[in-house]
């Protein structure tokens, strides 16, 4: 009996869904002992699709259902790679999210016996993004604007989406029209050809105000002052327009190299009661509104235990960005003293003391750039004027610690170089639970226990799922003591013994 092969068109009975949309079900391959694992892009647990075999390998095989997935919320789904589950309900979404992270706990961290809390929704499904990027193409002799289709780097001309605001859409429909009149070139990825890459575009949610960036392939254009101010006439809510400079080959988006054309140089910006200065090439979360429920949960995990009466530790902002979540807690709570915070680049620290002020807390936080591992073990292990800064006494005292690393997770010795802290407590927040999971098994390894999980829809009908995780000091890793009851007798006869 021959086996699955390219083109088949092949029954699949779905039993779960990836937060890819991939619906996965099994077969068994003939001449194979074990079972072969189906993704179905588009199909729904419980189902039994017919599909067409698209891949075949060793060890799994796609196939696209025989019927066409549909939703009225878009009219590029699923062309459009920028969203993966627009055909479920908003509320079976969060079952998939939620039942992800709790595999990867499971499955990747070995993870028994924690909390898992129920996925927090984000308040708004649609229209949430305060930072959308956009790619462009030239079709049929036009200029569009829109997203790569799935698995491609073809560009799909959409007209709308449901995650950006509608001031975004506006913006980039404009520098299509500017840039079709004034007959100027696009970028061609192959060719490694051709002026206009992408467009950022940020929206206040507070102020309805955009900043936009400009992405060129090129160290500048002339006419680039009449483009920002043709942009500025057609959308008055621009506030601030910027040219990115990326001449490197493929398809990354930006470069590190930003210059202010017309404008402000940065965009305000507030997350809950906490206001944000932000410039162009900073971190911010895209969801504003869910950001502020994933913050005020984080934050309910850093105060677990804390007695209102009880003396003010500082709190470590590991991968603090621009300062946010810091600022927020600090803005939220008496729990804490000072804050220490560590980010890569020196340009997000100044950002981030910008930030404490614009927020009255600058006598509370202080901000150090350079690799966290390297400025952490520096304090530790640093002479006289390091070992005995104000920066040093504050991590060495600080007993909570809340961490925001990137998707691959924590680097090299970090887990070890915070269990060497006094620290009694870790908010992790994570953006890939399969790190998370390895981090927790890391930490696990060390004496500490993953005491709660809770994920965060920040962006509603992606791939993507936020978690907080809390982790405690199992017992004291730093210092061990032990001690044993003995009777009186036992005493005499030991100590006669001399042992």
């Amino acid at each position: 009996m021959p086996g699955i092969k390219l083109n088949d068109v092949i029954d699949v009975q779905i039993t779960a869904v990836t937060p890819e949309g991939d619906g996965v079900g099994y077969c068994r391959d003939a001449g194979e002992e074990s079972l072969k694992k189906i993704f179905c892009f588009g199909a729904s647990a419980g189902e039994t699709v017919k599909a067409r075999v698209t891949k075949v390998s060793r060890s799994y095989v796609v196939a696209r259902p025989m019927r066409r997935t549909v939703t009225d919320k878009c009219a590029s789904y699923p062309e459009c790679g920028g969203c993966s589950l627009l055909h479920f309900s908003y509320e079976e979404t969060l079952r998939i999210k939620e039942q992800f992270v709790a595999d990867c706990l499971e499955r990747i961290g070995g993870c028994r016996g924690f909390k898992l809390s129920p996925i927090i929704p984000s308040p708004r499904v649609s229209g949430f993004r305060n930072k959308t990027i956009y790619r462009f193409a030239v079709q049929n002799g036009r200029v569009i604007s829109g997203f790569f289709r799935r698995g491609s780097h073809e560009v799909v001309d959409a007209s709308e989406c449901n995650s950006e605001h509608p001031v975004s859409r506006k913006i980039a429909k404009a520098i299509c029209e500017i840039w079709q009149s004034r007959r100027l070139s696009i970028y061609d990825e192959q060719k490694g050809t051709g002026l206009l890459r992408a467009l950022m575009v940020r929206v206040s949610g507070n102020t309805g105000k955009a900043m936009v960036c400009i992405c060129i392939n090129a160290s500048d254009f002339p006419g680039k002052e009449a483009v920002a101010q043709s942009l500025a006439e057609a959308c008055p809510e621009v506030v601030s327009v910027f040219i990115n400079v990326n001449r490197t080959r493929g398809n990354t988006i930006m470069g590190d190299e930003f210059k202010l054309v017309r404008g402000e140089a940065v965009l305000r910006d507030n997350i809950g009661n906490a206001v944000f200065d932000i410039p162009p090439e900073a971190f911010f979360q895209v969801n504003p509104g869910a950001a502020e429920l994933l913050y005020r949960k984080a934050l309910s995990f850093a105060e677990q235990g804390a007695s209102p009466g009880q003396a003010k530790a500082p709190i470590l902002d590991i991968y603090c960005g621009i300062g946010t979540i810091g600022t927020y807690f600090a803005k939220n709570s008496k729990a804490f003293g000072d804050i220490l915070g560590v980010e890569w680049t020196p340009g997000a620290c100044a950002a981030a003391d910008s930030n404490v002020r614009l927020n009255g807390l600058d006598a509370r936080c202080r901000y150090l750039p350079g690799d966290a591992g390297k400025v952490i073990g520096d304090l530790l292990e640093g002479g006289p004027g390091i070992a005995d800064s104000e920066a040093a006494v504050l991590l060495r005292s600080a007993e909570t610690a809340v961490i925001d690393p990137p998707r691959k997770g924590l680097d090299g010795k970090m887990p070890e170089l915070l269990t060497s802290l006094k620290l009694k407590k870790i908010v992790y927040v994570s953006c890939n639970p399969s790190t998370l999971a390895r981090d927790a098994a890391r930490f696990r390894e060390l004496g500490w226990e993953l005491v709660e999980v809770c994920p965060v829809d920040m962006f509603p009908f992606a791939g993507h799922v936020e978690s907080i995780a809390l982790l405690q000091r199992m017992s004291n890793t730093r210092s061990k003591e032990i001690t044993l009851d003995v009777d009186m007798e036992d005493y005499r006869r030991i100590k006669s013994e001399g042992r």
